[in-house]
């Protein structure tokens, strides 16, 4: 019986929330990991954790993916911590760039997009030559992918557009034997998603475990799961399923809601109405 290699990982975002537990999923299960992200002290104390609970080796390869030079070497710096092009791509990284639109400098509009949409795109042109037969892009989008929420307009726009390109890639590298999986996660507790944990008018949005979503992750990665992988919760998939099925429902619904769900993903000190 073939023993199977171990899998060699990229993750972007993976100093904290779920990618950092999706980190540990796969740490657990051997793998070897490159881990992105903006802050090197957090890199470096997730890789620790990483190679105590079992990765092959861990390195920090910090980056920020809203500028061009974090982008274009990325995957050149991760194919040398890995000793090769790595077999699993996962784009995790995203900024919320949550409020009123015409609140947002175009800086931060520049940011979003480069990190939730551009870098996905770029990163993953440049790994598909080296992509080795049965390599997996892992893409992580958003219920807001389904069903664009009040005050998230941007966030929406670049996590639907990320949606949209694993569907019409997957047409282009299934004949070559490279996969794609496209995750929705619930609404998890990140440093991102802290400011919704509790509206400003008090209303609780539960939060799911970023460290079993990223568990539940791994474990699809590591079965060689493909399509999409759906952990939204109860009331996510009710509101993605009306905003599909009975789109005018979901509007009125959500346009009585609206107030919520911006004070909650407004920046604190700041405005959440126009």
């Amino acid at each position: 019986m073939v023993t199977p290699s171990p899998l060699s990982v990229l993750v972007t975002g993976g100093g904290s929330g779920i990618g950092r537990g999706v980190a540990l999923g796969l740490a657990r299960r051997g793998a070897a990991l490159a881990l992105c992200g903006r802050r090197p002290e957090r890199l470096e104390a997730v890789c620790a954790e990483a190679r105590e609970q079992g990765a092959l080796r861990a390195v920090p390869l910090p980056a920020d993916l809203a500028e061009d030079d974090g982008r274009a070497c990325l995957l050149a710096r991760a194919t040398d911590a890995l000793g090769g092009p790595p077999t699993v791509l996962i784009h995790n990284a995203a900024l919320l760039t949550g409020g009123p639109l015409a609140s947002r400098d175009e800086r931060a509009l520049e940011e979003a997009v480069c990190a939730n949409l551009l870098a996905p795109l770029e990163i993953t042109r440049r790994w598909l030559p080296a992509a080795p037969r049965g390599g997996t892009l892992v893409l992580v989008a958003s219920m807001t992918a389904l069903a664009p929420l009040p005050g998230a307009s941007v966030y929406s726009a670049t996590k639907a557009a990320l949606r949209a390109f694993g569907m019409a890639l997957a047409y282009e590298v299934t004949p070559r034997g490279v996969h794609v999986l496209t995750v929705f996660p619930p609404a998890t507790a990140t440093e991102m998603t802290r400011g919704m944990a509790r509206s400003a008018a008090g209303r609780r949005y539960p939060m799911a475990d970023a460290e079993r979503v990223g568990e539940r992750m791994a474990a699809a990665i590591a079965a060689g799961r493909t399509g999409d992988l759906n952990l939204m919760s109860g009331g996510e998939r009710i509101l993605a399923g009306l905003h599909r099925l009975f789109p005018a429902a979901a509007r009125a619904l959500l346009h009585a809601r609206r107030g919520d769900f911006l004070d909650a993903v407004t920046p604190a000190g700041e405005e959440p109405r126009p």
